[in-house]
């Protein structure tokens, strides 16, 4: 299979992940790599280690998200809020 021109551009570099909203930034919350990192978002740190993001591209055709320093991001996230709850 060829790759598509958006997958050669997002295989050609590093990325900032920014909310559109607020401007804050996908951030890896330790600087050296460690199994169970956690990510947030904050405001712009500077830190290309912690906020620079490569898209790594499977063989099944998605692609794994891996922070520069190293870390991928996985499925086994967890929800560090609670939900809303509504008591009338």
């Amino acid at each position: 299979r060829l790759t598509t021109p958006d997958e050669r551009f997002l295989q050609s570099g590093a990325f900032l992940i920014r909310t559109a909203r607020d401007y804050r930034y996908l951030t890896v919350r330790d600087d050296e790599s460690a199994d169970n990192s956690q990510v947030f978002m904050n405001s712009f740190i500077n830190n290309p280690n912690r906020q620079q993001w490569k898209f790594i591209l499977q063989n099944d055709g998605y692609f794994k998200i891996q922070a520069e320093n190293g870390l991928c991001l996985t499925q086994g996230l967890v929800s560090t809020i609670k939900p809303f709850t509504n008591v009338d």
